[in-house]
């Protein structure tokens, strides 16, 4: 697997995954599953703020979502490719801005954005130092901020569609817990989504191997039907009364 290696200021070598020919075109099937980008953000939607740096911004799906209520979104991304797919896409939004680099890394300054909220959709699993960059994002945010976090669920599910979408770790039960407790952050909400996802994850990366991220796994007309399944999955899946699913989602906020 190529991998980017870089230094932070602690001298920890970091490796970020650059496997790149399948971003773009996996970004771009999420693109099509708009109403599971939608259930995200109803999840998430409560606990934004105005002021947002989006890490890991990809193509801009979420953005697209966060846009309405926010003044100010600096969408930090890795990737030059998807820097100027979101230009293109925001070309007419002066609310948003683009950043390109490493988050743990770069020495961006984030001193004149006073920033309410952080969001982490989908990228804290790319990092290798994870803790790290947890602890970054609490010196960024401001007083009373937010760090939304959204991260693949349970390390029993980790297999070969992980390894192909550049996951360094699923999030066990607690982990994330651990890591706001050592880093002095307050747990304002901590759950579960989409239950229905695990078997179909478990099955393609861990029974049969398939070496690709899952939505390259399916083709146009399978993600056109998941897609329409979404807001009916959605409605059951806010009836599970138990802490399982194949994404978790932690809100954490610094005093």
């Amino acid at each position: 697997m190529k991998k980017h290696l870089i230094i932070d200021e602690r001298g920890f070598i970091m490796a970020i995954n650059t496997k790149q020919p399948s971003l773009i075109k996996a970004c771009i099937n999420r693109n099509s599953m708009n109403h599971y980008n939608r259930w995200i953000f109803n999840k998430l939607e409560k606990f934004l703020g105005t002021r947002i740096l989006d890490i890991g911004s990809g193509t801009g799906n979420m953005i697209e979502l966060f846009l309405p209520k926010a003044e100010k979104i600096v969408c930090l991304e890795l990737f030059p490719e998807n820097i100027e797919y979101m230009k293109n896409r925001f070309s007419n939004n002066k609310k948003v801005e683009f950043l390109l680099g490493d988050f743990v890394s770069s020495d961006i300054c984030y001193d004149i954005y006073s920033f309410d909220t952080i969001t982490c959709v989908n990228v804290l699993e790319h990092l290798e130092h994870d803790f790290i960059a947890l602890k970054k994002m609490k010196n960024i945010v401001g007083s009373k901020g937010k760090i939304i976090l959204f991260v693949p669920a349970f390390q029993f599910l980790y297999g070969t569609m992980d390894i192909a979408s550049g996951h360094y770790r699923r999030y066990s039960p607690g982990v994330l817990k651990n890591y706001a407790e050592a880093l002095d952050l307050k747990i304002i909400s901590n759950f579960y989504i989409n239950i229905f996802g695990i078997i179909p994850w478990y099955v393609k990366g861990k029974l049969l191997k398939r070496n690709k991220p899952y939505s390259e796994t399916l083709n146009l007309k399978k993600i056109g039907t998941f897609n329409k399944l979404i807001p009916l999955l959605e409605r059951i899946d806010d009836f599970n009364p138990f802490p399982v699913g194949i994404s978790e989602i932690i809100v954490l906020q610094k005093d």
